[in-house]
């Protein structure tokens, strides 16, 4: 599993942190969001992957802070 969180660019701060299996169901959760929200813009955020969990002894680890790898949102388009 991998860690990801939604930078809000309006906010300038990071949201909660959550669990996908891979990048593609990450963006898959975050269209849901939008959909679920039509209030938010999609451009006031980046998606950023943050590390990986090992659910076998609890490890995370992180990816190279700076700069954190960003994650396209790219998909988002694909829904509109």
């Amino acid at each position: 599993m991998f860690l990801y969180a939604l930078y809000d660019r309006i906010a300038e701060e990071y949201g909660p942190t959550f669990e996908a299996k891979n990048d593609a169901l990450s963006k898959r959760s975050i269209v849901k969001m939008f959909e679920k929200s039509p209030e938010l813009q999609p451009t006031d955020f980046k998606l950023y992957k943050l590390g990986k969990l090992d659910r076998e002894d609890g490890f995370i680890e992180l990816t190279v802070i700076s700069p954190i790898q960003e994650v396209p949102m790219d998909v988002l388009d694909e829904t509109n």
